[in-house]
């Protein structure tokens, strides 16, 4: 299929990572644990566990596949692929030249979260109450552990205390986790001061807004280098499918659909990871499931069951965000005008950073200098310059023994 239109909107102009890091691995950590807080909250008798169970919004995690790990290579490889835009409320991905958006409306199609706007009172500093925390632990000062313990120790429902804990456990370790080892949000520990604002709270807006924090500081923090490891906290679930739910030849080998899951669901529901017998997916083998593919969904669309969630639990208009040309080009070609999308350099560029496409053999690419924000303008400096060649000359390079090596294309 020929995407390719005279009047095809303009490329990025920047992006944090070089196309030579994509063949790069990072193992991603999050605090984000599903299988171990819903084990712990086996515990609970039926009506609390109820309180979960029949939540609007956190019922969708009890629908969930148990995984004892996340499987969050998929993830890393949209961030490599990070465009630099002028937007904060929505984050783009290039994958095979075309582009991928992950904006609030994303987040809700597959959390089923509530993504309404914030009460218009609301202020993150003054809101909740300490009172319980206090009461039951005797200080604000208490971490991740202390709420463990202190739920592990509670035989009984003791007054609904336990709900209030198990419910203050479950934000902490799954929905909010904080980057700082075993703290826990101020937010949080006020929140479930009043259980009845929990469930009507819109966890799908503050957890997106979590999640495009985290994806701007990882951005900043890695300054276009791929290191071993990074720790990304937070409700991270909608990164780690998004991969998925928007490249089916990816779907088809690494995700199986969940039997019985209901059609009015979010996306996150209906599909699970296949067991490979390993903790995750290694990065050489998404790279060849995405091969040379062009079929990449850029926005995700909903079914009819799907479309009656979105309008239950989020805004019919999506928040005002900075204004970007190029990036509201690309909104406008995908979402309003319902075209597709697809840069043919960039498209090459990818293929050949992974080993595939005509004379580009699977190379070990070399750690680069000094970079930051690379723009894709400097990817085409010598357009005139055939692949073949452009190989020869990287192989050259190679075999020079260079410590480090910068490829203009």
């Amino acid at each position: 299929m020929d995407m390719e239109d005279d009047t095809e909107p303009l490329q990025p102009e920047n992006f944090f990572f070089s196309h030579n890091e994509y063949g790069k691995s990072c193992k991603l950590s999050t605090r984000c644990s599903i299988t171990k807080t819903l084990k712990a909250l086996e515990k609970l008798d039926k009506s609390e566990k109820e309180w979960f169970t029949k939540h609007k919004q956190f019922k969708h995690i009890w629908h969930l596949a148990r995984q004892k790990t996340n499987k969050l290579t998929g993830m890393w490889m949209l961030l490599l692929r990070t465009a630099s835009t002028q937007k904060k409320r929505v984050s783009w991905f290039v994958v095979n030249g075309i582009p991928i958006r992950y904006s609030m409306r994303e987040h809700a199609l597959i959390t089923g979260f509530d993504c309404h706007e914030y009460e218009s009172d609301y202020n993150a500093e003054n809101f909740g109450s300490y009172e319980f925390v206090e009461r039951v632990f005797g200080s604000t000062k208490i971490t991740v552990k202390d709420v463990e313990r202190k739920l592990a120790s509670m035989d009984d429902k003791c007054a609904g205390d336990r709900l209030q804990v198990a419910v203050l456990y479950f934000l902490c370790t799954v929905i909010r986790g904080r980057r700082k080892y075993d703290s826990i949000y101020p937010f949080v520990l006020k929140i479930v001061n009043d259980l009845k604002v929990v469930e009507t709270f819109p966890w799908g807006r503050i957890t997106f807004e979590d999640n495009m924090k985290e994806i701007d500081h990882a951005m900043k923090h890695l300054d276009g280098k791929v290191r071993d490891d990074y720790l990304f906290p937070g409700f991270i679930i909608p990164l780690e499918v998004l991969v998925f739910e928007c490249i089916p030849d990816m779907s088809k080998q690494f995700q199986e659909s969940v039997r019985g899951a209901k059609d009015g669901c979010p996306l996150m529901c209906k599909r699970k990871f296949e067991d490979n017998g390993m903790t995750g997916f290694p990065l050489d083998q998404l790279n060849e499931a995405l091969g040379t593919t062009n079929d990449i969904i850029s926005i995700l669309k909903p079914s009819a069951a799907e479309e009656a969630l979105l309008l239950d639990i989020m805004e019919r208009v999506e928040d005002e965000d900075f204004f970007d040309p190029i990036a509201d080009a690309w909104n406008e070609c995908l979402d309003v005008q319902q075209k597709k999308i697809w840069w043919k350099d960039l498209y090459k560029l990818d293929l050949a950073s992974r080993g595939f496409g005509e004379d580009s053999p699977a190379v070990e690419i070399m750690e680069e200098t000094e970079q930051e924000n690379i723009p894709a303008s400097e990817y085409m400096e010598e357009p005139q310059l055939s692949e073949k060649l452009m190989m020869k000359r990287m192989m050259k390079a190679m075999a020079d023994e260079l410590k480090d090596i910068t490829l203009w294309f």
